[in-house]
């Protein structure tokens, strides 16, 4: 059984929220503000908003220094635990897993932009150049974070879930994959409760340039 949910989206942040927002038939899409978009052929998306630390339940993380993704996972994993009843000691933390579908994160235009220049040489691309420079000026613990595995891990850190670990990338079934495997995991008596569900931002220059070619 669900006994617990929670969400991050464009039409709210908790489930009260999203219902009143899709009964009262609101839209979640307006102008782009998490970059300057006019370049683009278009120029609207749904964006997530108004996320605090508070979302992020008693931890004293720095949640800002992780992408949106992660965010989005952490704010509804705290939800959906409260609703579930789930608290230090109700589960046994061998027995309570995570199984997320998050996807790839994609590297910041305005960090990206110049390392890519840097490796560009008359005409043609130098690959040892690019990682030399990549290496020098990028943040390691900030590529570390953007590891699309990341959110389970952070959910098993905040939960103390000790059990089974996993993340799927399967486009947009991936939360549907995980919430099913999360399912089987309980079916083969690997767990008794897991944190199921998934994540992503597409709304950046690099995954939205992409999509615009599609």
């Amino acid at each position: 059984v669900i006994t617990g949910a929670g969400c991050a989206t464009p039409l709210g942040i908790d489930l009260a929220q999203v219902w009143g927002n899709l009964t009262a038939g609101m839209s979640g899409i307006g102008p782009i503000s998490l970059f300057d978009a006019r370049a683009f052929p278009v120029r609207i998306a749904a964006e997530v908003k108004d996320l605090d630390q508070a979302d992020f339940g008693s931890s004293s993380i720095d949640w800002s220094k992780h992408p949106r993704q992660t965010r989005f996972a952490v704010t509804s994993a705290v939800q959906a635990a409260r609703a579930a009843g789930i608290v230090p000691g109700s589960v046994d933390p061998i027995r309570l897993g995570v199984y997320l579908g998050c996807g790839e994160i994609f590297w910041d235009i305005s960090e990206f932009g110049p390392l890519m220049d840097e490796g560009l040489r008359d005409g043609r691309f130098d690959p040892a150049r690019f990682f030399r420079e990549a290496l020098c000026r990028s943040d390691g613990r900030v590529h570390e974070n953007n590891e699309p595995n990341i959110p389970s891990y952070c959910l098993a850190g905040l939960f103390d879930a000790q059990g089974p670990n996993l993340n799927c990338i399967a486009a947009c079934a991936s939360s549907t994959q995980a919430i099913g495997g999360a399912a089987e995991v309980i079916r083969r008596d690997e767990a008794d409760v897991m944190l199921a569900g998934g994540a992503h931002s597409m709304v950046n220059p690099v995954a939205m340039s992409g999509l615009h070619l599609l």
